[in-house]
Order: C-alpha cells, then structure tokens, then sequence
C-alpha cells in the first residue's frame, strides 16, 4: 500500500498529511486518522512529519527479518517439509520465494527481502540452496548463540 504511495511520489517522502489523505481515499479503510498517527509514530523517528522512502525501507527490513526469524525459529525440523517444495531434500530460492508469496502475512511485495534474509540466516555455505546439514548448523549455531531449546 505504502509503496505504491512512494513510487508515484517522486520526491520520495511522504507527509502525514499525504498519509492522511490517502488512507482517506481508500475504499475500505475505516479510520485514515488512526491509521496515519500509527504510521508516523512508528516511522517518523526524528518527528518532523514525514517519512522518507529510506526510513520505510529500513523499518521493512527489520519487520522482514523479525518475521523471517520467527518462521525459523518456530520449528527447524519441520522447515525441510515446509519450504521442499519437489521434496528433493533442498530447499532453493524460488521454492522459498514460493512459500513466502502464498503466506498472506508476508504477501508478494515483501517475499523477495523475506527470501534473502531467510538464505542469508540459513545457508550456512552460500552456495544458495539450503539443505538438512544447512539447517543442523544454523540451528547449532543459534543454539550457542541464543540457547534454544
């Protein structure tokens, strides 16, 4: 939604009055006001109402890397079943993209920053497919880090 805001806004910023208005002229959004004050206070962090593409950029990418850990860490023994698609034993970028693109809570604009930051956290080699001895070692090695259990 938000980026479809910034592609047609060239100077790359938004301000909350655009916000507003906006949210506003959605069909379906009850409440632009509410929407908007949530919007700016969590991403207008230096408070001089407005949001800058990079500042949105940044705030995805630590909600995609929150989100991608937490499918991870939900279950390592269950991602080979999950993410195999063809049921080969590894699990490759498509197949991931795959998966992230049919989760509603990810949706289709976010699943490629989700596919990256799922291969960078488990791809322990880089070779870009991620097997069983893959996911062994991020799961040790977040279990030295982290002590899960």
């Amino acid at each position: 939604m938000i980026e479809d805001f910034f592609k047609k806004n060239k100077d790359q910023q938004i301000t909350y009055d655009q916000c507003f208005s906006y949210f506003k002229s959605l069909e379906n959004c009850k409440d632009p006001e509410t929407l908007s004050d949530c919007l700016f206070s969590s991403l207008d962090k230096d408070r001089n109402e407005t949001i800058s593409k990079k500042d949105f950029d940044i705030q995805k990418f630590f909600d995609d890397l929150n989100l991608c850990s937490e499918i991870i860490n939900r279950n390592y023994d269950n991602l080979l079943n999950e993410f195999d698609g063809n049921k080969d034993g590894k699990i490759t970028w498509e197949e991931t993209f795959n998966v992230f693109k049919k989760d509603p809570s990810i949706g289709y604009f976010s699943c490629e920053n989700m596919t990256r930051v799922f291969f960078q956290i488990l791809d322990t080699n880089n070779d870009k497919v991620i097997t069983i001895d893959d996911l062994r070692k991020a799961k040790e090695r977040d279990e030295d880090l982290y002590l899960i259990e």
